[in-house]
């Protein structure tokens, strides 16, 4: 696939990175920037799409986790490497296309 624009796994890694900065920055000034903060950009970049569900689940779930506390690139990337998984095509899009039937479950339907 040709992208003129950044994949959504390019997306999610940068935001990881950016948002991990942010809740560094935060937490260096005395602040407490929580993981469920930080991902609420991203709980519906699967919207509708085929297992979506899963991701915003696990997003949330991971980012609740107290092991997880101010790591909120750990969340995101975990989160993304375990979706990719389930539906890497979705993964792969750019440009605003959505996945809402991946191919190989296209073929496996004929």
């Amino acid at each position: 696939m040709s992208c003129n624009t950044m994949t959504r796994e390019e997306i999610l890694r940068n935001y990881a990175d950016f948002a991990q900065q942010e809740q560094d920055a935060a937490t260096e000034t005395g602040y407490h920037l929580s993981n469920n903060i930080l991902i609420r950009p991203l709980i519906n970049l699967f919207s509708g799409e085929y297992e979506g569900a899963k991701f915003r689940g696990q997003l949330t779930s991971t980012a609740a986790q107290k092991s997880n506390t101010n790591q909120v690139r750990t969340v995101i990337l975990q989160t993304l490497e375990d979706f990719k998984k389930i539906n890497p095509e979705a993964m792969a899009t750019c440009n605003g296309a959505k996945i809402i039937k991946p191919s190989w479950k296209l073929e496996e339907e004929e």
